[in-house]
């Protein structure tokens, strides 16, 4: 008879069980929105808060590495908005000025769209 003794983990792993099985979950797929180039507004305001282009200010990144010989290296980088860049498959894009320096010296310098 001990064999059929409930210890609070079977227990809870029973009630567990018992609302997973009476309980019916929708799965709805993924919806990606459109990225037709017919779908975008010409002039609309660019506000995602996490890619700022709203101004023409600079915005300086920085954080610091040390190299083989334990000395400090400060990395940067800065972004600048330029204005309007070329229209790309009907998108009229942004251009940004990308300037990436190792030790104050520039390294990488890109217009990314």
């Amino acid at each position: 008879m001990d064999q059929f003794r409930l210890t609070p983990i079977t227990r809870g792993l029973q009630i567990a069980g018992l609302i997973l099985s009476t309980t019916s979950v929708a799965l709805a797929a993924p919806q990606l929105p459109s990225f037709a180039g017919a779908t975008f507004l010409p002039g609309a305001a660019i506000d995602h808060p996490y890619f700022p282009l709203m101004d023409n200010a600079v915005r300086t990144f920085s954080g610091q590495t040390v190299d083989e010989d334990g000395d400090p290296i400060v990395d940067s980088f800065e972004l600048k908005r330029l204005g309007a860049g070329p229209t790309i498959l009907g998108v009229q894009a942004t251009t940004q000025l990308d300037r990436a320096f190792v030790g104050g010296l520039l390294d990488e310098e890109t217009f990314d769209y």
